[in-house]
């Protein structure tokens, strides 16, 4: 499952953030393996479409005009920032491309369950 929010900063400089989810069903096989230590461990199919959703959430947002500057990633796409920006080559030119910050989450659900916080 692929789950996506959206905050922004707007043209007075305040922050905002979309009171909506997005929601994705990836893999419905091999789900629990996202749940294993140290970050979640998608399935070569999971994120195949996980990456088509984002280059489609990317393009979406191009459309209406939004020029995205960061993209945190989180469980199961931990270190997988240069596979995330070449997946985003298909909608952003170059220079939108070079200035994307991509990174990942500090921690997971996988993450803390390993280190028994949950």
């Amino acid at each position: 499952m692929l789950i996506s929010g959206l905050s922004y900063i707007d043209k007075d400089w305040v922050k905002k953030s979309e009171e909506q989810l997005h929601v994705s069903l990836l893999d419905v096989s091999n789900g629990s393996d996202l749940e294993l230590p140290p970050n979640g461990h998608p399935s070569p199919e999971g994120l195949k479409i996980a990456l088509r959703v984002i280059v489609s959430f990317f393009f979406e947002l191009e459309e209406a005009g939004v020029v995205v500057q960061s993209l945190m990633l989180g469980q199961g796409l931990v270190g997988k920032e240069a596979m995330v920006k070449e997946s985003l080559r298909e909608v952003l030119d170059e220079q939108k491309l070079a200035s994307l910050y991509v990174y990942s989450s500090a921690s997971t659900y996988a993450s803390e369950l390993a280190s028994g916080i949950f």
